[in-house]
């Protein structure tokens, strides 16, 4: 009886002391002030869901910085990397550039003005809300690079750029998928009447598979859902 204790003793003292998961998120070209929505969604995360040990918020030009310091994130962490329009783009390029494993990347109406790359194997999750295109503000939509295993899920929803980080919709898409990552409960979309397949602006409907650019999308882990305002995943 007294090996046990002494072993779970042991066992406690080996045990990582601030386990959990750490936020990086990135502010969009203007940082803080044209990017409120962020400092408002870091915040909720800190204050409202359980797991997260660690936020750091950086300008999306500083997405080299970013990227050491999620490299020296313990390899017990999860990483969740979120940003708004341009600071999307840098998400996706920090993924690119690091050899860690990435749980998340979510964030909100990424620009096709900024550079990016499609996601790789390192990468666990992934997903955007967009909204039109407006002189490519706004709409690009993730992507799976040919060793992605993971799960791609764009959400459109009608808003315009410049409103869309504080558009209460838009905030709850993201903060769901930290709390996914944070709680270890893997996000279910399997709404038949809200699903679509595809990718790159043509949406299909379920049940057209033989549509083969939404075949290809859905072999390689990618959907897409067309949301309304109010409406939840």
């Amino acid at each position: 009886m007294r090996s046990t204790i002494i072993i779970a003793v042991l066992l406690l003292g080996c045990a990582p002391a601030n386990a959990g998961t750490r936020l990086f998120a990135f502010y969009g070209l203007g940082g803080q002030r044209s990017s409120v929505g962020i400092d408002q969604i870091v915040e909720q995360a800190r204050n409202n869901i359980p797991g997260i040990t660690h936020v750091a918020v950086y300008n999306q030009s500083e997405w080299r910085r970013a990227g050491r310091d999620i490299e020296a994130v313990p390899a017990e962490d999860k990483v969740v990397v979120i940003g708004y329009s341009c600071g999307m783009n840098k998400a996706t390029v920090v993924a690119h550039d690091s050899t860690r494993h990435i749980d998340t990347i979510a964030g909100m109406q990424m620009s096709k003005h900024c550079g990016g790359f499609d996601l790789g194997a390192n990468v666990g999750y992934g997903q955007v809300t967009y909204g039109g295109c407006v002189s490519g503000l706004g709409c690009k939509q993730l992507a799976p690079a040919a060793d992605f295993a993971g799960r791609i899920l764009n959400i459109y929803r009608p808003q315009t750029h410049g409103a869309a980080d504080t558009d209460p919709d838009y905030q709850a898409d993201v903060l769901r998928a930290i709390k996914w990552t944070a709680g270890g409960e893997p996000p279910n979309f399997e709404r038949a009447d809200r699903l679509h397949y595809g990718h790159g602006g043509a949406l299909v409907r379920r049940g057209a598979a033989k549509v083969k650019t939404g075949a290809a999308m859905v072999r390689k882990g990618v959907q897409e859902i067309i949301l309304q305002h109010g409406e939840q995943l």
